[in-house]
């Protein structure tokens, strides 16, 4: 039997094979001996109220209570909800007004202040503010829509227009997940947070929980739902990370 991932989203998949070269990159790093090495090094999933994807965080050598992070997760608009065409029989899911889909990649660094330290019955607990540079990057978000023409049953693939009622009344569903690959662009950014990070270190293991509340600004407008500005998104996160710490 084969199993096969077509059904996961661009962005999951971008994030599997950007993931991995991150943890790579770290791993690399942290065997170096200067003073810009990295001490520790973790990685898990993220969960945002603007998406889902995975995380990494390293500890600095040479600074301290500084860290080194990377995200990689899909970002939403707050007015994403998926519908059904109600005109067709079993009809496939789509968000309506949707114009692109957009996975974030963002590289941070963080600063901390210790509020409790680690003992052998209980964790560190630091509050921290990190900052960086992100990329958003862009696919454009096709629905089938039923053909106009009188032949037998040929669906088209085409971007949404709300504006367009005639359209939009005959969508039949979301393309897949490939249509648009090859349209790829890609938008600067730069985010900003405030979290609070509880770090578990022992027996040269570590876990953290990182959550926090996240500002992503972006100087163009990301165009992720049609006729709304995508300027802006606010998000409260949750990370869980298991690592070690390279000694």
């Amino acid at each position: 039997m084969q199993i096969k991932i077509v059904c996961l989203s661009p962005a999951f998949r971008l994030s599997f094979i950007l993931l991995f070269l991150a943890i790579s990159t770290f791993s690399k790093a942290q065997e170096s001996n200067n003073g810009f090495g990295l001490e520790t090094f973790s990685f898990g999933p993220i969960a945002t109220t603007t998406g889902f994807g995975f995380s990494a965080t390293s500890k600095l050598k040479s600074l301290s209570n500084t860290y080194l992070n990377l995200d990689l997760r899909g970002l939403q608009h707050e007015k994403e909800a998926k519908i059904q065409n109600p005109n067709y029989t079993n009809p496939r899911p789509y968000v309506y007004g949707k114009l692109n889909s957009v996975l974030l990649s963002s590289l941070s660094l963080s600063r901390y202040k210790t509020l409790g330290q680690s003992t052998n019955y209980s964790p560190s607990l630091k509050l921290g503010i990190s900052a960086g540079p992100s990329i958003a990057i862009i696919k454009p978000y096709y629905v089938y829509v039923q053909g106009f023409d009188n032949s037998p049953y040929t669906p088209k693939q085409t971007l949404q227009n709300p504006d367009d009622e005639v359209l939009q009344s005959n969508v039949l569903g979301a393309a897949g997940w490939n249509s648009g690959l090859d349209e790829l662009h890609y938008k600067l950014g730069f985010h900003i947070d405030i979290n609070l990070l509880t770090e578990w270190d022992k027996n040269y293991r570590l876990s953290r929980l990182k959550s926090g509340l996240r500002f992503d600004f972006f100087m163009s407008n990301l165009n992720i739902i049609y006729n709304n500005s995508d300027h802006l998104f606010t998000s409260l996160y949750a990370t869980y990370q298991l690592g070690g710490t390279g000694k």
